[in-house]
């Protein structure tokens, strides 16, 4: 980071202590040091000491940036271990009270302080001296007030992102958001976190990888507005992150499973140990699996097998069989989203399929199959495709980086994106990359559709 010459955030508040820092100033912190939490998340590092001491600025005051890396940290997975480092003042709760396994949430939750005082002029929690009183305070769940915002200054749509963004860096850590849609709240319309639909990524591992290396095997979820609306299946080291991502009851209803492979279905009957049991509890309706015809029968008389004395596979769930060249499958009352599936090229009988969104193809999910055109025609019809693919393919059961890229060279896709996942991890993708392709990275969102840009 080159030399910040105008100081640091800190010096600034307690030099205009009598008062907020004004429109200009608060949009320019907001952007600049939400898109440096937000870049360094996307890397999987936790900054874990976000405060106005880290936050540097320029002489003329129109650049910040967040500095003091000393205790960034790369997370494993999407909690941080065994650490309990930062300020008191601005630490999430969690980082305290989870015995230091934390999520980078916590960063989130800091920059929400630090936005209270650039809004106010006054620092959090500042009438309190002891470490120990701001501890208890957080620990019962104690939030400073979010500061009166001038309408006239501010005008009223921006005012009322600013205390929405606030609100919702306060919450607690499961319901807190990631920092990416705080700042499209910013950026965009206030509804446009709800009108978007959003794929994230759980994992792109293989078979092996939860056991040797401790990362989630090949799976996403899709959102709509914020809500989760699909899984794709759930296998090694899955469902872990998603309970520590989604809220205890944000687990969304459908789940559709490509194939029998313990990568790919293995967590499905603990799944069904849990959420199966919270909705019953709840009087919610039954989780729905979904799955081509074939997968279905081996789900139910295979991995399910060890549960089969205790209920049915029909008691846990709603099944849902997908026919490759029948009716689409809808996903929600308003029929809104459906798929359709196609089988893959697979030595296990394996289905992918096309997400549509109001009748347009918004996703093409091919995963595990060697490399077949007319296979690859069917998922390349949506605007996002994402692809199973490997350094070295086979030809019946992965396709290979190399038949990934030339089939994109050859169709010369200029409005479509494609993501590979399935190689495993960093290490196992190429450091150069691979041209006209992306690599899926677990804890990455990409936006399948968005309404503001469908309009343009």
């Amino acid at each position: 980071m080159e030399f910040m010459a105008g100081g640091n955030l800190k010096v600034l508040l307690e030099k205009h202590h009598d008062g907020g820092q004004g429109k200009d100033f608060t949009v320019r912190f907001t952007e600049d040091i939400g898109s440096a939490i937000e870049h360094l998340h996307s890397l999987n590092i936790i900054h874990r000491d976000v405060k106005p001491e880290n936050i540097f600025l320029s002489v003329d005051h129109t650049l910040l940036k967040l500095g003091d890396f000393g205790l960034a940290r790369a997370t494993e997975g999407t909690r941080q271990t065994k650490t309990q480092i930062g300020s008191y003042r601005y630490m999430a709760p969690e980082v305290v009270s989870s015995g230091g396994h934390y999520s980078k949430k916590a960063d989130v939750h800091s920059f929400g302080l630090c936005l209270i005082e650039v809004l106010s002029g006054k620092a959090v929690y500042g009438d309190i001296l002891q470490h120990e009183t701001v501890f208890n305070k957080k620990m019962a769940g104690e939030n400073p007030s979010i500061p009166d915002i001038s309408v006239e200054e501010f005008e009223e749509e921006l005012a009322t992102k600013l205390k929405l963004i606030i609100d919702e860096c306060l919450k607690p850590e499961k319901s807190r958001p990631e920092m990416h849609l705080l700042l499209s709240m910013l950026k965009g319309k206030l509804t446009s976190h709800k009108n978007r639909v959003e794929l994230y990524c759980v994992g792109t591992g293989t078979g092996t990888t939860a056991v040797l290396h401790g990362k989630p095997s090949s799976s996403v979820i899709i959102f709509e507005g914020g809500k989760p609306l699909l899984m794709v299946d759930v296998g090694a080291g899955v469902l872990k992150p998603c309970r520590e991502k989604l809220a205890y009851n944000e687990f969304p209803r459908n789940v559709f499973i490509t194939h029998n492979h313990l990568d790919h279905s293995g967590e499905l009957p603990m799944l069904f140990v849990y959420e199966s049991k919270r909705r019953f509890l709840a009087g919610e309706p039954q989780l729905r699996v979904l799955s081509g015809p074939e997968v279905e029968y081996k789900l139910k008389t295979h991995r399910l097998d060890e549960m089969l004395s205790l209920y049915k596979p029909e008691e846990v769930a709603d099944w849902v069989v997908c026919q490759p060249d029948g009716d689409p499958t809808y996903l929600d009352e308003g029929k809104n989203f459906f798929i359709k599936i196609y089988r893959t090229l697979h030595g296990e009988v394996c289905y992918g399929f096309v997400l549509y969104f109001k009748d347009k193809p918004i996703l093409g999910y091919c995963v595990d199959s060697g490399f077949k055109e007319d296979v690859f025609e069917f998922f390349f019809q949506a605007s996002t495709v994402i692809v199973d693919a490997r350094e070295n393919g086979s030809k019946a059961e992965h396709a290979s980086f190399t038949e990934v890229v030339d089939y994109v060279k050859k169709r010369q896709l200029k409005d479509t994106k494609v993501y590979i996942t399935g190689y495993g991890i960093d290490t196992e993708y190429p450091d150069e990359g691979l041209p006209g392709v992306e690599q899926l990275r677990a804890d990455q969102y990409i936006t399948l559709w968005d309404e503001e840009i469908d309009n343009e």
